[in-house]
């Protein structure tokens, strides 16, 4: 008797975790039309169903379904902890899944390059006022994690960061002399190869950042002309495209033609390279385009024209030459 109350007593606390209401079918069960063991079955329920249930007798529970009622042992019907239960270990698989997902995809996408400038400031968010995080020579290698307006972030010395994306390229930057100066039996000497070797560095990193302006520049041909603007959505006018670009390598241009001549520094005529300013005008300044070699420049010309790009070797831009500006 003692082993009965005591069995009976564990039935009603496992028929306790049932509840009355919406419940979930653990296994594919047939429907008895009474709560016996050999009662006639009727239709079969499915594993994951959602079912009614509606009573609880002796081990047994009703279930309605969307189309009949009936009754299966309760060993069919999950319980609302082992429901829970379920639904956290299949969220945790979930998040896992899309963790693993995320850290692969963001992993294959990262990339090494190294920095072509003599030193540059890797700093915290993508802009020149932005806190400098640490510094890079030339030849440091970096993981680029993402690019977005002209800056990649970076990994860098173990820090993060931003760096100018056209301070960076794929291959290690060479110059024309060995890295490494040579001792020499004089001072003199040594001070020249030195100065030989800085002069080349700059020269190279120049070289680099201009292309990367230039290309920047022609993917805006045919973008239309308007005065007074600077940027994609609303057009260009001639020192609005060139300030316009070189804002997307960190650097701001003064906003007029004009002011943009006292920006970087001289360059003579026979010494331009893809990515300088060059000015033009008949009385002053008034028109800026960035050289991008062989003679020619991209600029935002005029209403007709849209950015285009010309020659500076004949016509009005050969007669009305007047200087030009190397900003990097």
């Amino acid at each position: 008797m003692e082993n009965a109350g005591q069995n009976s007593q564990e039935s009603e606390q496992t028929e306790d975790k049932i509840e009355l209401g919406k419940n979930i079918i653990e296994e594919d069960t047939k429907l008895k039309i009474v709560p016996v063991i050999n009662a006639t079955e009727t239709i079969e329920v499915k594993k994951d169903e959602e079912v009614n249930v509606t009573e609880i007798i002796n081990g047994w529970v009703c279930v309605e379904t969307q189309n009949t009622k009936g009754w299966i042992r309760k060993e069919k019907i999950l319980t609302k902890a082992e429901q829970e239960k379920i639904a956290q270990e299949r969220q945790a698989a979930q998040e896992a899944a899309e963790k693993q997902a995320a850290q692969e995809q963001a992993k294959s996408s990262q990339r090494t390059m190294y920095v072509n400038a003599s030193t540059v400031n890797v700093r915290k968010e993508p802009n020149t006022s932005s806190e400098i995080v640490t510094n890079a020579t030339m030849n440091t290698e970096v993981v680029v994690q993402s690019e977005e307006g002209g800056w990649s972030k970076v990994t860098v010395n173990g820090k993060e960061g931003y760096i100018a994306t056209n301070l960076l390229s794929s291959t290690r930057q060479t110059t024309s002399r060995s890295s490494t100066t040579r001792k020499s039996t004089t001072s003199t000497q040594s001070s020249t190869q030195t100065q030989d070797t800085t002069a080349s560095t700059t020269t190279s990193s120049a070289s680099g950042s201009g292309a990367a302006v230039v290309a920047k520049a022609k993917s805006y041909i045919g973008y239309k002309y308007v005065y007074g603007g600077s940027s994609p959505s609303t057009g260009f006018d001639c020192s609005g495209f060139t300030s316009y670009i070189y804002k997307q390598f960190g650097v701001s241009l003064n906003r007029t033609a004009a002011g943009q001549y006292s920006n970087g520094t001289a360059v003579s005529r026979a010494n331009l390279q893809p990515g300088d300013l060059v000015m033009f005008g008949k009385s002053g300044i008034n028109h800026v385009g960035i050289y991008i070699g062989g003679g020619m420049i991209v600029h935002a010309e005029n209403s007709s024209t849209g950015v285009t790009t010309d020659t500076i070797n004949s016509g009005y831009y050969n007669n009305n030459y007047v200087g030009a500006r190397r900003i990097f």
